[in-house]
């Protein structure tokens, strides 16, 4: 995904949506849920009935509880990491149209 939004960025066609992006927005969200499943099941922390689709759609606000709750502060740098991952192939696209035009 990076790396298509980086030719993206590099062509100067960031303001158009196209269907990367549009999968990116509900695919990161998907890849959450499936590692909070996978981590709820290994820590023994069964939070409540369909917090999964709970964690998909309030995932910024529910993924930080769940990652304080339990790794306590280790789980704030988690969390960043996460988001980063987010945000990076937005940033990577609009940092290749910065520099290339």
């Amino acid at each position: 995904m990076t790396v298509q939004q980086a030719v993206r960025g590099y062509i100067g066609d960031i303001e158009q949506p196209d269907l990367g992006a549009f999968i990116w927005q509900f695919g990161m969200p998907l890849l959450l849920v499936a590692w909070l499943r996978e981590d709820y099941r290994r820590s023994h922390y069964w939070p409540c009935f369909e917090y999964d689709f709970f964690a998909f759609t309030a995932w910024p606000v529910v993924f930080p509880h769940y990652l304080f709750h339990t790794r306590g502060i280790r789980g704030v740098g988690v969390f960043l990491g996460f988001f980063g991952l987010f945000f990076v192939p937005r940033f990577v696209m609009v940092l290749v149209h910065v520099l290339s035009h």
